[in-house]
């Protein structure tokens, strides 16, 4: 009940920005998201960003699985893929593939392992959908709506990809 009052209190205190008001919740919904994918992952032995690499590629055209692609789609650099690649292999979740219309090319692919792991992560946002499903549909698509455009801003400016 304290908590309450404090955070009315301090409501109370500072009007707050809108702009700024959905910044600190996109923050602390990242925040939330990555804190369960980072526990997922460590069940699996990986890091959060080793298993984003796995979910991603077990998801996507098999033709997306490769370094360059990735670095491009998680804006990270290349170096970082490739450690975490690297790892995926070690620990059999991926396997090298040559691209066989380019020779220098490689791609990877989920295996029966990865697959399994893929399978015991993929939900790591389920608490996050239990509280979306605490939304009616207007406000579902209300917030879709506005969580769309300002991804679309943002790919418009170049701060994200598409």
């Amino acid at each position: 009940m304290a908590t309450k009052s404090k955070a009315a209190a301090s409501a109370k205190a500072k009007p707050r920005d809108i702009d700024s008001g959905i910044i600190e919740a996109l923050t602390k919904t990242n925040n939330g998201l990555r804190s369960l994918l980072s526990a997922r992952a460590e069940s699996a032995d990986l890091n959060a960003f080793q298993a984003q690499v796995l979910l991603f590629m077990g998801a996507n055209n098999p033709d997306q699985a490769n370094i360059n692609y990735i670095t491009e789609e998680f804006q990270v650099p290349a170096y970082t893929v490739r450690e975490a690649v690297k790892v995926l292999l070690r620990k059999k979740f991926l396997k090298k593939l040559s691209d066989p219309t380019d020779g220098r090319a490689i791609r990877f692919e989920v295996t029966a392992k990865g697959t399994s792991t893929i399978k015991s992560i993929s939900n790591y946002a389920k608490p996050v959908a239990a509280a979306l499903s605490k939304m009616n549909g207007v406000q579902k698509k209300q917030l879709l709506d506005g969580l769309d455009k300002l991804v679309a801003h943002l790919v418009a400016s170049g701060i994200l990809v598409r």
